[in-house]
């Protein structure tokens, strides 16, 4: 039983919540700047409609870079941005350690 509450606990732990959100404003660099970092993973859509995921390598005045494509800022009609829930994360974590406690507690014999 405890090697399958440890085991729960890494696994929960190493999971974090994230999600996909547009960035806010207008496609500007020192927009774009404030709201998108190097490493973090996006997804675009041109003015032409096409759409392009990839992890962000830097943010120059004109484009985003990424490993293999650099999109001219003047041509992103939106980014989205997979953002870190600390919040929901924490809740998760909290939440399943609750539930592990009250199970172990139940399947406990009372004498």
């Amino acid at each position: 039983m405890l090697k399958l509450l440890i085991t729960f606990i890494i696994i929960t732990a190493l999971s974090a919540c994230s999600s996909i959100q547009p960035i806010e404003g207008p496609i500007t660099e020192p927009n774009v700047l404030k709201q998108v970092k190097a490493g973090d993973w996006i997804q675009v859509e041109t003015l032409t409609g096409a759409t392009h995921e990839m992890r962000v390598i830097s943010i120059t005045s004109t484009a985003i870079q990424g490993e293999q494509l650099e999109i001219p800022l003047a041509q992103i009609k939106t980014i989205n941005a997979e953002q870190f829930s600390l919040l929901k994360t924490t809740g998760t974590i909290v939440g399943s350690m609750i539930l592990i406690i009250t199970a172990i507690v139940l399947s406990t014999p009372f004498y």
